[in-house]
């Protein structure tokens, strides 16, 4: 759908379009995990005044989950700074880093799962996915 409604120009280029839209799938899904249970406001995002930043938060009754999406199939350092941060601020949180690879690991507190797997999990009348992944994560 966004890459159907996006206008695109000689300045874009095909990571950029790729990772809005891969972001806008994973947006869609949160939004009808929350909505499925009928929380409103549950869904944000977060930002630091230096520009760091997490993707979505989801916070509700059950769940305390921060979530950052990477098109990409390798996961650097810099890629876990905007949760880290996150978690210095939030340590009860859950903090999940989405990405294109394959392998599901745990990175200085961050849970890294693949997106094609996490939105699999992400099951309407359940929690959210990490709540199991935590418990068998390497």
């Amino acid at each position: 759908m966004f890459r159907k409604l996006r206008p695109v120009g000689r300045l874009d280029s095909e990571s950029d379009i790729s990772g809005q839209a891969l972001e806008g799938l994973v947006y869609q899904h949160l939004c009808a995990y929350c909505d499925y249970f009928g929380y409103e406001n549950a869904l944000s995002y977060w930002r630091t005044s230096n520009g760091a930043e997490v993707d979505f938060v989801v916070y509700t009754p059950a769940d305390f989950t921060a979530i950052e999406v990477k098109h990409s199939d390798r996961v650097t350092r810099s890629d876990l700074e905007g949760l880290k941060l996150f978690g210095m601020d939030y340590p009860e949180a859950t903090r999940i880093l989405l990405y294109r690879g394959e392998e599901q690991i745990m990175v200085d507190g961050v849970l890294v799962v693949p997106v094609e797997r996490y939105l699999r999990e992400l099951v309407p009348g359940n929690r959210l996915p990490e709540s199991v992944w935590i418990s068998h994560a390497l």
